[in-house]
Formats: structure tokens, sequence, C-alpha cells
């Protein structure tokens, strides 16, 4: 049988029917169907000139050019600088990409907020304000405390940690607001003293210029309440060596 395919017809072509033994006009046509009541040979050389002209591949054709593009083996053409794509390092899998550790994090926040305290010093009104609610974002992101505490009980402060080895050290932590001061003192003291006998240890607060010590039965939700310490303040947590004396408690 003869189909629009076969005579390259398809998928468009125009057809114009005319009388059977009329002169069929071909000037302006690609080409011309003739029936199978002419000659055959007429007919297969209609339809070797209509293959030859068009030379449309087969569906089939198409898929296994395209299959054969995906999975050969043939090396890709250099590039522009002169080396291959086989020359090119393959990429590192995902569990050896390096990562920032923990303590190059850290000391970018710090340096971060330390900046920040630096631009702020002495502002006030709507610059001032926009700058601690980045601080204190800073400090949520940088603290460190017991994860399964639940958001809205975390109470977020940074803690000076003054020794007379190397001074002072500033780090943020997360506690507790049910937590007393004897608790975060020896939380404090753990994670950066090295852990020593909590009566030797006090935790204070700058009023005025000067240190006062808070009592270990206090609690920070009261602390909060008395409005004598809130949260992303900066307080201390100070070792009290055995020659010194402690620090005048605060009323």
């Amino acid at each position: 049988s003869v189909t629009l395919y076969s005579l390259g017809w398809f998928p468009k072509c125009i057809l114009k029917a005319v009388p059977l033994g009329s002169e069929v006009p071909v000037s302006g046509w690609d080409g011309v169907w003739k029936p199978e009541s002419e000659t055959s040979e007429t007919s297969e050389t209609s339809e070797t000139n209509a293959a030859q002209t068009t030379k449309r591949p087969k569906v089939q054709e198409i898929f296994n050019a395209v299959e054969e593009r995906f999975t050969t083996s043939e090396p890709l053409p250099p590039s522009s600088a002169g080396a291959s794509s086989s020359q090119l390092p393959p990429p590192p899998p995902p569990s050896l990409q390096i990562k920032k550790s923990k303590a190059e994090r850290n000391a970018a926040l710090d340096a971060r907020i330390q900046l920040l305290d630096e631009k702020t010093a002495g502002k006030k009104g709507k610059k001032k304000k926009i700058a601690d609610k980045v601080k204190q974002m800073l400090i949520k992101s940088r603290a460190e405390g017991e994860k399964r505490l639940r958001a809205e009980d975390r109470f977020y402060l940074e803690v000076m940690f003054l020794d007379k080895s190397d001074g002072g050290v500033t780090n943020y932590f997360f506690f507790s607001r049910l937590w007393s001061v004897g608790r975060v003192c020896d939380f404090v003291d753990g994670k950066v003293g090295g852990k020593m006998e909590s009566d030797r240890i006090e935790f204070l607060i700058k009023v005025n210029e000067e240190f006062k010590k808070i009592g270990n039965i206090k609690y920070l939700n009261d602390l909060e309440r008395e409005g004598k310490v809130k949260q992303f303040e900066r307080v201390f947590v100070r070792r009290v060596g055995e020659s010194e004396e402690m620090t005048e408690e605060m009323e």
C-alpha cells in the first residue's frame, strides 16, 4: 500500500485531486502520486524519487540515535583550554567535602558580634535597636547549652569567664529559666574552667561600673522579673583563688 510517509509527504503536505486520465499540472508541486492503474515502473520511480528527495529518518532511527548519543564511550572534544574532560579530576563525594569546623564557625560569629559592638558603641535610637536585634540573632546561633531545652525555656547570656590564668574568655550559653545561679556557675565552669568547687565560683553583674555578686540560690526567672539580669546581657563568672576574697553579694 502507498502511505503519505512512504511518499515523503508526512507530516505536512497539500493534496490536490484531479479526474482520472486528466493531465496533471506538475509545475509548483514537489511530487505527484499516480494510482496503481499506472505502470508499476512509474510508481516505483516516483516513490524512489520522493524518498531520495526528502530523506526523512524513521522514528525508530531517531530513538536509536538519541540513545547512542548518551551511551557512546568516545571521549568528549578538548575544551578551549586544551585539556579534555577525562583529564579533569572527579568531584569529591559529599562525605569528603570540606566543611568548616565548629571552632571556625564560632570564631567567625565572635568576630561579627565584636564588630557589631564596636560599630554601635555610643549609638542610640533606631539604629541601636536594630543592632541589638542582630546581635541577639547572632548570639542565638552561637550559644551552647542543653539541646533538650525548649526554645521558650531558654535564657541566653553572654558570659565572660574570669580567671587569673588567662584574664577573661567570652562565651555564649543558654540556660533554663528555672536554673539557679549556682547551677549556672557549675555549668559554665565545667565548659570553660575545668570544674572546680562551686563555692569558689561566683556570678557577677556590673552595676554602675562596679561588680556585684548574685547569690547561688537565686533563680534566673526571678532575676529577670526583678530587672537585675536580662536576656543577652553580659554577666561574669569568676573563679576565686585561695588567697582572694569573694565579691560582696548584692542585696
